[in-house]
């Protein structure tokens, strides 16, 4: 017969292990590997999810909460909605566009910090609450994307069917996204993670991400909730920190 040892976070049958740190009980080569900093640095590097499955061996989706609340809570700098348009700075945005009927249309801005970290500067809805006119909301954004010197939006599918000649008629191209939402959340997490970005003090923005859970294998908001506001700044949050890599290769 074969016999094996289990290497987990939160379980070992190998007893050289069974009293390790979690870190170490899953990763018995770990001596091995010669990089000390190798666990930190996935750590930042993939949403909490995929570490724990990949480096952990535990469950990769766990149910509740999407983002640890204490990541979101810190990247607030407190007293700051708004983050007027500099000079010689680059921007990016991001939309989440609304039927008007029953969800808010979101803007969110942002760019890449000298110290190497994503600062949000703008997010924003349509203005009067659903019922609205969405083109109503085009027009607002472009006239905040043009105070921002920004010539193209990024933002999902849907609008970029139905919303994408009201931009481009208004001067700013349209692009659709090529990651779906709960992509975009993940890629915002290890961000956060790291204390690489700085939020703004936006109290429906900070009750949304903190809202955003694991459901049925994807990121998104509760029944019955909305993710506008989260959804616009996680696409700009992404936009910038995309942007930075491939200009490092």
């Amino acid at each position: 017969k074969m016999l094996f040892s289990w290497y987990a976070a939160d379980y070992c049958t190998d007893p050289d292990f069974a009293d390790k740190r979690p870190e170490e009980r899953a990763n018995p080569s770990m001596a091995s590997w010669g990089d000390d900093g190798y666990l930190d640095q996935q750590r930042l590097r993939l949403p909490a999810h995929k570490f724990r499955r990949l480096h952990l061996n535990l469950p990769g989706s766990p149910e509740g909460a999407a983002f640890q609340s204490e990541m979101v809570i810190d990247a607030i700098e407190r007293g700051i909605a708004v983050r007027q348009p500099e000079p010689g700075v680059t921007y990016h945005a991001f939309v989440d566009m609304s039927g008007g009927s029953a969800d808010d249309a979101c803007l969110g801005i942002s760019h890449l910090g000298h110290d190497g970290r994503v600062v949000l500067d703008r997010v924003m809805n349509q203005g009067p609450p659903p019922p609205f006119d969405p083109r109503s909301a085009v027009r607002r954004f472009v006239a905040v994307l043009k105070e921002y010197r920004i010539n193209t939006v990024t933002g999902d599918a849907y609008a970029g069917e139905t919303f994408r000649f009201d931009f481009e008629n208004a001067g700013v191209g349209y692009l659709s996204s090529d990651g779906k939402k709960s992509e975009i959340y993940e890629a915002a997490e290890p961000l956060l993670n790291g204390h690489r970005v700085v939020l703004l003090d936006v109290p429906q923005l900070e009750e949304q991400l903190l809202g955003l859970t694991w459901r049925g294998g994807r990121i998104d908001h509760p029944s019955g909730e909305h993710d506008d506001w989260a959804n616009a700044a996680a696409g700009a949050i992404v936009a910038a920190a995309v942007t930075a890599a491939s200009s490092s290769w």
